[in-house]
């Protein structure tokens, strides 16, 4: 069963982002739910990522999640929005990295690739 495990610094990144985008974060989420029942399921996030179309590969291990076919009831037209995620397999863990925006895309890219490289080194505690 994969579990799902929040870094260093995501929890503040989530409550500023939900202040502003609330129904922005209900969608991502539920799609992170999706994403991790079809892991539960298949075991592999490629062919996981052909079957769900709100996930996007954004290389090594890290996927961004956005708000692509969310079943969510709103009155608004959802800005775009993407929870970026890290596949660690050995330990079935599904890593919150990050939620943001396409304005703030290019520094959370590099944010989340840190933060990777921080977990691979094992010097990541959550």
């Amino acid at each position: 069963m994969w579990k799902l495990r929040s870094v260093r610094g995501f929890q503040s990144n989530l409550k500023k982002y939900q202040k502003q985008h609330p129904q922005e974060v209900i969608a991502v989420f539920f799609n992170l739910e999706n994403v991790k029942n079809t892991m539960n399921t298949l075991h592999n996030m490629n062919r996981a990522s052909q079957l769900i179309s709100c996930i996007r590969h954004e290389g090594n291990d890290l996927y961004a999640v956005d708000t692509r076919g969310a079943d969510i009831r709103r009155s608004t037209k959802l800005k775009t929005t993407r929870l970026y995620i890290y596949l660690h397999t050995p330990s079935t863990t599904l890593h919150l990295l990050r939620i943001g925006d396409k304005y703030s895309q290019k520094q959370d890219l590099l944010t989340c690739r840190k933060k990777i490289e921080t977990i691979k080194k094992g010097e990541q505690n959550g």
